[in-house]
C-alpha cells in the first residue's frame, strides 16, 4: 500500500498470501504459493488432547515442525528445487485457529528441542 493509504484486503486463503510457508493444510505444504503434498501431520493426535507445536527455520531455511517436542516434519525446499526461507529476514508465526482451537498459550521463550528429544520416533498425543 501507499504511505497513508489503506492495506490491500487480505486474501481468503493464507496460501495466497505472497512469501508465506505453511505446512499441515490439507496433507500439504504451501511455499510461497507452490503446493507441495506432505505426510498428514495430525493423523496420530487424538480428538480433545492437549498437545504442544513448535515450528523451527533452520540456518539453512528449512522448515520444521516439532509435536510434543518431537519431530514430526522435516520440509527442505532446497531439496525439492524451491527456495530456502529467507532465515536471515524477520519471521512471523501464525496458528489458523479456525475450525477448532479453544486455547493456546504462546512460549515466547521456547527453544528447539535437544538432540535427545528429537532422536524418538514420531509424536505420540499425550493422554492427558
Amino acid at each position: 500500500a501507499e504511505e497513508g493509504g489503506e492495506p490491500p484486503p487480505l486474501p481468503g486463503r493464507p496460501d495466497k498470501i505472497p512469501m508465506t510457508y505453511i505446512a499441515g493444510y490439507s496433507r500439504s505444504a504451501y511455499w510461497d504459493g507452490e503446493r507441495v503434498e506432505i505426510e498428514p501431520l495430525f493423523d496420530k493426535m487424538k480428538p480433545f488432547k492437549l498437545f504442544s507445536i513448535g515450528a523451527l527455520c533452520t540456518p539453512h531455511g528449512a522448515l520444521e515442525i516439532y509435536i510434543d517436542r518431537k519431530l514430526a516434519l522435516e520440509f527442505d525446499p532446497v531439496s525439492r528445487g524451491m527456495q530456502p526461507l529467507p532465515a536471515d529476514e524477520p519471521l512471523w508465526a501464525v496458528l489458523d485457529c479456525c475450525g477448532g482451537i479453544k486455547k493456546a498459550t504462546l512460549l515466547t521463550d521456547s527453544l528447539a528441542p535437544s538432540s535427545d528429544e528429537t532422536s524418538a520416533e514420531s509424536p505420540e498425543p499425550h493422554d492427558d
